[in-house]
């Protein structure tokens, strides 16, 4: 076991089985962003947009531009 913690103190570990080499990050808190909802959001405008018959290149640009003015913090 003590091999395994050598190796993920290094940044080596497994995903799904599969080998990877990397590092990890801090993020700050004043950096961390709460998406609760965003989700929500996401598809009340997809399905706002399918009512409005938006074409699906205009579904998707305004429904992403809908998340992204929500006031997440």
């Amino acid at each position: 076991m003590q091999s395994v913690e050598k190796l993920e103190a290094k940044g080596i570990g497994t995903v799904s089985g599969r080998l990877y080499i990397g590092t990890a990050e801090t993020i700050p808190p004043s950096e961390l962003i709460d998406t609760t909802g965003a989700g929500d959001a996401f598809i009340g405008a997809v399905l706002y947009a399918i009512c409005a018959k938006f074409s699906p290149e205009t579904m998707l640009c305004f429904s992403a531009t809908v998340v992204c003015d929500l006031k997440l913090k």
